[in-house]
């Protein structure tokens, strides 16, 4: 007696039937994963943006309290930008 030859190139309606149910459980499961990426996408983006945010306004707290310092006047009446500006060409002149 002899059995029949199945290759996996003899298919049936039921197997046909399976492949399609796995392409669609694969296409459901890759829709859900699409969906999960694009919502962490937005939550880094949203959160991104608010440390841009939040690094902006520091970088503009530092510059107004730079701007604020440097333009106070020091005893003799120069500013204390000045002062340092002096200060380093002094060092410079020091190091030739």
């Amino acid at each position: 007696m002899t059995s029949p030859h199945f290759s996996s190139y003899d298919e049936g309606p039921l197997d046909v039937s399976m492949a399609a149910t796995n392409l669609e459980n694969q296409l459901h499961s890759a829709q859900k994963n699409l969906l999960f990426l694009q919502r962490e996408h937005a939550s880094t983006l949203k959160g991104l943006h608010s440390e841009i945010r939040r690094l902006q306004q520091h970088c503009t707290d530092l510059t107004y309290e730079l701007t604020v310092k440097s333009s106070e006047q020091t005893g003799d009446g120069t500013s204390k930008s000045s002062e340092l500006k002096k200060r380093c060409e002094e060092l410079e002149a020091q190091l030739k």
